[in-house]
């Protein structure tokens, strides 16, 4: 991560757990060694940032896809049944009907 003031490599600094805070579990503390600013990135609870997921491309993240099914009609004397053609909504396989699907890490 740069610094935001003069662009340069941030150092690590360590992690501390929040255990008594309501909005964030951890702050990791970062600082330049060119112009001794010093950063606080605060994780948030339960955000899935421990999780990377991604949007399903396939269901667009509904979790449900639509999918045109075919039957055949009744023949009526004629030489072929007729297609008779409908939609049916199905839980997304890509996804498996969550919507969203984990990133490689």
């Amino acid at each position: 991560m740069k610094c935001w003031h003069c662009n340069t490599e941030l150092i690590w600094g360590g992690d501390d757990d929040l255990e008594d805070d309501e909005d964030f579990v951890m702050v990791t503390n970062l600082s330049c060694p060119t112009c001794n600013s010093f950063v606080l990135v605060s994780l948030p609870h339960d955000t899935g940032s421990h999780k990377k997921t991604t949007t399903c491309p396939e269901c667009s993240g509904a979790g449900r896809i639509t999918v045109e099914r075919m039957r055949t009609g009744e023949q009526d004397g004629a030489r072929f049944a007729p297609p008779i053609y409908y939609d049916s909504e199905e839980e997304c396989e890509e996804c498996g009907g969550v919507g969203e699907l984990a990133l490689d890490s």
